[in-house]
């Protein structure tokens, strides 16, 4: 800089003298003061700018690079164990926490109880719907209606004769009272045996009844239990009620004989014939359309039963 300034200088005090003698320089000065100006020309060096600072002003979002995984349970529980601390590396597959299960275990176990009576319910509703619709006589109910309407006949044969024989009116209405409280007697054991607890397990066997000289090498040609077991409870409570009406009718007959009205005699015996034909109409006759109706309706029931316990299940 110092070297560029001098020669600056000296150019300027040769230019004053050269107007002071307003002639031409000798040769040899002339050139010197040439090679020593363009010895003292500078060299132009291009320069960047400095950088000028600036602000923007703007709205935006911090995210970050790799975002905090959430974890949870699936469930609500008591946390038993926790295997990590904040900060800690953790890879797939590493338990972190552990909950006291017992609760949701309770209730898995309470769920499956559900589960077990849903199917079990809906088994027997549809046992019951596949008697009725496969519904056959049942030969035990069937000659028990016939013996009782055979005693009814019976009943209305000796109170006819008593009409026309006023003295063995009395007698025959005892016959026919003791026959309706035999008729009782054995309609009541046969209701305790169709009901009988122990009894309980005929109604999922799907069996048959062996007869006498069957079973072994001989088949069994009876009914199966299952069937068996449900005429009996369909009809026990049916005979009973049949036989205490029998009952009543020939004690009342009885009376009426001991008091020497003989001349209605008849027509009291001809109710425990008629009571006894209804009977046997209802062995011999299938279920009614209204009762496989609500059968039907039970295994629906039941069915949507199973599919909320199911659901329940999963849920637990």
């Amino acid at each position: 800089m110092n070297r560029f300034f001098q020669l600056t200088l000296i150019s300027l005090i040769l230019l004053g003298l050269v107007g002071c003698q307003q002639g031409e320089l000798p040769e040899d000065i002339e050139a010197t003061t040439e090679a020593e100006s363009e010895e003292a020309t500078p060299e132009v060096v291009p320069t960047t700018p400095p950088p000028v600072a600036s602000t923007v002003l703007a709205d935006g979002q911090i995210v970050a690079v790799n975002p905090a995984l959430v974890l949870s349970f699936e469930a609500n529980g008591r946390l038993l164990e926790l295997n990590v601390q904040a900060g800690d590396s953790v890879k797939a597959g590493d338990v972190i926490g552990t909950l006291d299960d017992g609760t949701l275990q309770d209730n898995v176990t309470n769920a499956t109880l559900q589960l077990n009576q849903a199917e079990i319910s809906l088994a027997q509703a549809q046992l019951s719907l596949d008697n009725l619709l496969t519904w056959e006589p049942d030969e035990t109910a069937v000659a028990l209606a016939e013996a009782n309407l055979e005693a009814a006949e019976a009943g209305l044969e000796n109170a006819q004769t008593s009409d026309s024989v006023a003295g063995n009116s009395a007698t025959s209405a005892r016959i026919a009272v003791e026959q309706a409280e035999r008729a009782l007697v054995d309609a009541q054991e046969a209701y305790t045996t169709a009901f009988d607890p122990g009894r309980d397990w005929e109604q999922y066997i799907d069996e048959p009844v062996c007869y006498d000289g069957q079973g072994g090498p001989v088949p069994c040609t009876g009914p199966f239990l299952s069937t068996r077991i449900e005429n009996e409870r369909k009809n026990a409570p049916l005979q009973v009620q049949a036989a205490e009406e029998n009952l009543q009718i020939a004690r009342a007959q009885y009376s009426l004989a001991i008091a020497g009205i003989n001349n209605d005699t008849a027509v009291s015996a001809n109710l425990p014939v008629v009571i006894a034909q209804q009977s046997l109409e209802l062995a011999t006759t299938g279920p009614k359309e209204s009762e496989i109706d609500a059968a039907r309706l039970q295994v629906d029931q039941a069915e949507i039963s199973l599919e909320q316990s199911q659901f329940s299940l999963q849920q637990a």
